[in-house]
C-alpha cells in the first residue's frame, strides 16, 4: 500500500526537484558558453566551411535565447563566474 505523503514529504520532493532543475539550467548555461567559444574559434579559422559556420551560429543563437529566459544571477556564481561570455552577451552583472 502506498504511503500518503504529508506536507513535509511534498516540500522535500519539491525542493529536490527545484534543485535538480536549477542544476540543469546552470549546466545548460555552461554548455552554451562552450558553444560560444567553439563558434569564436571557428570564426578565426579561414578554412571553416560557411555551412558549418552558419549551423554553429544558429545553434549558439538558439542556446543564448533559451538562456535569456533564465535569471542567471539567481543561478548563482557557478554560472556568473563560469560563463563570462554568456553573461556579457545577456548583460548580466557578474561578481
Amino acid at each position: 500500500m502506498d504511503k500518503i505523503m504529508d506536507e513535509s514529504d511534498i516540500a522535500r520532493r519539491l525542493s529536490d526537484t527545484e534543485g535538480k532543475l536549477l542544476n540543469l539550467a546552470a549546466q545548460f548555461c555552461y554548455y552554451t558558453e562552450c558553444q560560444m567559444a567553439t563558434l569564436e574559434q571557428m570564426q578565426m579559422v579561414a578554412s571553416t566551411p560557411k555551412s558549418r559556420l552558419k549551423r554553429q551560429t544558429a545553434i549558439v543563437f538558439d542556446m543564448v535565447n533559451i538562456c535569456a529566459n533564465y535569471n542567471l544571477q539567481a543561478l548563482g556564481p557557478q554560472v556568473t563566474r563560469r560563463c563570462p561570455s554568456l553573461c556579457a552577451e545577456l548583460k548580466v552583472r557578474t561578481p
